[in-house]
């Protein structure tokens, strides 16, 4: 449908819409979305992940909302329901030209209306936080982006546990699911099934000892090819996760400038990864903000290295 109306802006002045606001519910505007985000991607080097329109969709068929102006796509937004309980806002932009409008907002309002009373979660950067507090958002923490330029293979050391590092692909699939929902609050096994398998991950590593899961990871390339992340990666020790990480770098392909990861501070350990590992943070970057509407979910924060996406949670 098309709105129209007055909406106040960043600034408290008056702008008045007129956008075609619309639910991805269809495959054409679907694959049109995910165009017009690895076209974005590229043109800002922005590290977004192949495929993301797929994957919000095989959780929710309605996750995606976009404006359109002349029937092109001139702001975006997701609210990722996972079931009646957990939503988690991402992806939120408007293009160069068009800020300033309202277009944001009225796309905010859907993606509000579509997460309902379910808890609801987004990551903010500093600038915006304040601006998601007045639609009812409640900073619970803040969340860190780690980076290091690729140098090539790492060395490994000589107690590397090699035994216990197999791929994820190979466990019993329901018992990595129980895994996964210890870390991160809801379950997503059709999500994990597609994003173990997209033909971006380089390296999924599980650490299973004595036939027990103690930690696994993702390592993918983003939109260009140029960044690599690690996402998720999920521990039951400082010592798993540092081994996951030595295994992931050490799978980094050739022409990467630059692997990636992204955690919660509430962990205090993700610090003394990167350290470990060789990241630092990335300035400008560094600092965002965690928010949550309707209450806050419950997982075991202490075993998240690195959460998942900025889309997903």
């Amino acid at each position: 449908m098309t709105e129209s109306e007055e909406i106040r802006n960043n600034n408290g002045s008056v702008v008045t819409t007129d956008i075609e606001v619309r639910c991805c519910n269809t495959d054409a505007l679907r694959d049109q979305l995910e165009s017009t985000i690895k076209e974005w991607a590229i043109r800002d080097n922005w590290p977004a992940g192949y495929d993301s329109i797929k994957f919000s969709t095989l959780i929710d068929p309605e996750a995606n909302f976009v404006g359109l102006l002349n029937k092109e796509i001139v702001s975006m937004v997701s609210a990722v329901n996972y079931g009646d309980q957990l939503s988690f806002i991402g992806t939120f932009l408007t293009a160069d030209g068009h800020k300033g409008k309202g277009y944001g907002t009225q796309l905010f309002r859907e993606c509000l209306q579509h997460a309902g009373d379910r808890v609801t979660g987004l990551y903010s950067n500093q600038r915006m936080t304040e601006w998601y507090k007045r639609h009812g958002f409640v900073q619970t923490g803040t969340c860190s982006i780690f980076r290091k330029p690729y140098t090539g293979k790492v060395d490994l050391p000589a107690d590397f546990p090699v035994a216990c590092i197999i791929p994820a692909k190979d466990l019993d699939f329901a018992d990595l699911c129980r895994f996964d929902r210890s870390y991160f609050p809801a379950d997503r096994p059709e999500f994990l099934r597609a994003w173990l398998s997209h033909p971006k991950v380089i390296l999924a590593p599980a650490f299973v000892k004595d036939g027990v899961i103690h930690g696994y990871g993702v390592l993918r390339q983003c939109i260009g090819d140029t960044i690599c992340k690690f996402g998720p990666l999920f521990a039951d020790s400082f010592v798993v996760a540092e081994q996951l990480a030595l295994a992931m770098l050490n799978a980094v392909p050739e022409g990467t400038e630059i692997v990636q990861f992204d955690c919660l501070d509430d962990n205090p350990q993700t610090d003394r990864l990167a350290e470990k590992v060789g990241f630092s943070p990335t300035g400008e970057l560094h600092g965002g903000r965690v928010l949550w509407k309707n209450g806050r979910p419950e997982f075991d924060v202490s075993g998240v290295y690195a959460y998942t996406s900025g889309a997903f949670g």
